[in-house]
Parts: C-alpha cells; structure tokens; sequence
C-alpha cells in the first residue's frame, strides 16, 4: 500500500467518527430522534391559545331631533334677516371582542369618541309689522337620523307664504313673506265691568263697561251682549236682553247699558263683547256674571 492510499484510508476513517458522533450527539434514547418539524407543530399549538379580537364600528346622533325656537318682537324691525345652527352630539362607539381561548368565554370592550354635527340655516321674513303686544315665534327643527330637510313651524300674526332651499349638504334658507294677517279674537281684558247697579228713580239696572283701547282700533266697532237675570230658587230667569254698539277710539272708552226688571228679587248680569273689524274675528267674548243686587 503505496503512502497516498494510506493518507485517503485515514481520512474516510476521520470523517466516518466525525458523522457518527454528531448524529449521535442528536439521539436522545429517552425521547428518539428529534423531528425537525417540531417547531412548526409547537407554533400551531400556541396559536390555539393566543387570544383572537374582531372589532365593530358603529355611529349614531344623540338626540336624533333638535330644535331651535326664534322669538321675534316689534323692536326687532319689520323685516328679519337672520343666521342659526342646530347642534347635536356624534359619537362613534368603537367595540373589540377578545376571545381568550377556544372554550373561554368572549368579553367585549367599547369606547365612545365624540364630536358634534350641525346644520346651519338662515331665515328672512319679508316686511311686516308687529305691534307693541304681539310676538312672533319660528320654530326650526331638525332630525339628524333621518336626515330629511329641516321643517319650521310659524307662530305669528300673519299668515305666509314660505320657501326652503337647500344650499350645499348641511345649510338651508327660509324665506317667509306675509300674505295676510290672520283676524283674532280679541283679548277679554279689553273691556272690564266698571259698575253695575239700580237706579231707583228710573227703576233700571245700569251696567257700565270701561275700555281702554289701542290706538289701531279706532273706528272700529263693539257689540256688547248683556242679559239682565233674575235669581230664582229652581231656575233663573232671564228678564231683559241688550245688544249694544259703540264705536272705538283711542284711550279710555266708557259705555252704559240700561236693563228694565221685573218685579223684586235678586237680580245679576251676564255679559260680553264682539269686536268687528279687519284685525278681529267675530268670535264673541263671555266676561261672566255680575254680582247680585236685589230690589
């Protein structure tokens, strides 16, 4: 065996200890041979028990309905040109869902994020007059939910005509322009009994209403209702009707209503009052009972 055959004996014979005392090295005789996918197989384990989370997002406005009330006066002028909001609250509720492990029971964890919503709105009413005594209110009101075009409701004198218009996505005008003024009743506090009493030399009841009238309803015209009633123990009795006019002027305004009775007793009045002109309807105003007096 010539040197160079005895060199590659001894090096197949090195390299033949080497491997086997590595692979050797890997042999555990308690457990076997090491599996190289055991890695793998222990990841998709621990992946059974780490907590999984899904998430949801939802909004909503609170309140959904929001209202604004406009209050006008006669000092406020006769034409309005007028600039608002409505305001609401926008919350985002943000929820996670944990599920600890399979078997476990899920929680769920939430958070609200706030922020406001608005819609801006301009109103004009056309020129119109108030009066001292009166007031006007318009009433805006918005549902953010549905998202529909805002509504107004009037509260006024006169009677309009109204137009909306929708400028962008969250800004409206109103514009409201008078047509007529709506006739009232008038208010009972107009009139009040001044007196009532008996005048025994011309054997009459005499009723005096006292009035202080504006200014606007001069030339207008009164109505006063009065019945003369006799008191009785079953049933009372009317005994004399007065239907009386008068004409209005400004200031304090006094009239007199005789009533004829019948025969002695007890005897009191019923009474009230109509106003006819354009700013009233002809609606009558009951002012009650008068005390007794008894002749």
């Amino acid at each position: 065996m010539n040197k160079k055959t005895q060199i590659k004996l001894i090096f197949g014979l090195f390299v033949s200890v080497f491997c086997m005392r590595t692979y050797a090295s890997e042999i555990n005789f308690d457990s076997g041979i090491n599996n190289p996918f055991s890695a793998l197989t222990e990841a998709q384990e621990i992946s059974k028990l780490t907590p999984s989370m899904s998430r949801d997002l939802t909004w909503r406005y609170e309140p959904c309905e929001v209202t604004k009330t406009l209050e006008f006066y006669r000092e406020n002028g006769a034409i309005v040109n007028k600039m608002d909001s409505l305001y609401t609250n926008y919350i985002e509720t943000n929820c996670n869902t944990y599920t600890p492990q399979p078997g476990g029971n899920p929680y769920e964890q939430c958070q609200d994020n706030k922020s406001y919503a608005e819609l801006n709105f301009s109103l004009f009413i056309d020129n119109r007059e108030l009066f001292e005594d009166e007031m006007e209110t318009v009433e805006v009101y918005y549902n953010f939910c549905r998202a529909n075009k805002p509504n107004i409701e009037i509260n006024s004198p006169y009677e309009y005509s109204i137009k909306t218009k929708k400028i962008g996505d969250y800004n409206y005008a109103f514009e409201l322009k008078p047509i007529r003024r709506i006739p009232k009743t008038p208010s009972a506090e107009m009139f009040s009994l001044k007196s009532f009493g008996y005048d025994p030399v011309e054997g009459v009841f005499i009723m005096e209403i006292r009035g202080d009238i504006p200014y606007r309803y001069s030339g207008y015209k009164a109505v006063f209702h009065g019945e003369l009633i006799k008191d009785k123990f079953f049933s009372d009795e009317t005994k004399d009707i007065k239907n009386e006019e008068g004409i209005l002027y400004s200031g304090n305004n006094n009239f007199k209503i005789t009533f004829k009775p019948s025969g002695k007793g007890k005897y009191y009045i019923n009474w009230g009052f109509k106003i006819i002109g354009e700013l009233f309807n002809e609606n009558y105003v009951g002012k009650g009972k008068s005390q007794k007096i008894e002749i």
